[in-house]
């Protein structure tokens, strides 16, 4: 929550307000590159996460991959995770027509995860509900 809706609850709920704090989800930031992504160059596209069709909605990656490159928009699509639909998954991109634009990385140490995230233009989130994205907010950092 924000420091002013930590504030007001403070002020409201009278008995329990001493016992609200304002905890700040932060991410580190690292300093802008500067790189923008030229025409024709290759989207760098990345998928970080649990490869499970419930809340993850993985299904959905060959889809995206088939549409981009219907709009012959070039990409590299990295998926990285590991989750009970990663098999799947392997198979779904392998007999499809971006066999040849999407890597599969596996799981990847938290570690590494901000430099795995500056490599790439874009940060494919597709869940269908989350809380607060930890993993956008490190991704918006990166």
């Amino acid at each position: 929550m924000s420091k002013e809706v930590a504030r007001r609850l403070r002020e409201e709920l009278v008995g329990v307000g001493p016992r609200i704090v304002h905890f700040p989800l932060g991410v580190p930031v690292s300093e802008p590159s500067g790189q923008i992504v030229g025409s024709g160059e290759r989207l760098k596209i990345l998928y970080l996460g649990r490869l499970a069709n419930e809340q993850k909605r993985v299904y959905l990656l060959p889809r995206i991959a088939e549409q981009l490159r219907h709009l012959d928009v070039p990409f590299r699509l990295t998926i990285a995770g590991a989750g009970p639909e990663e098999s799947w998954l392997r198979e779904e991109i392998a007999r499809g027509p971006c066999a040849t634009d999407v890597d599969f990385v596996g799981s990847i140490p938290y570690a590494e995860v901000n430099n795995l995230l500056s490599e790439h233009d874009i940060y494919l989130l597709t869940s269908c509900y989350e809380g607060l994205p930890l993993s956008l907010l490190e991704a918006m950092a990166a």
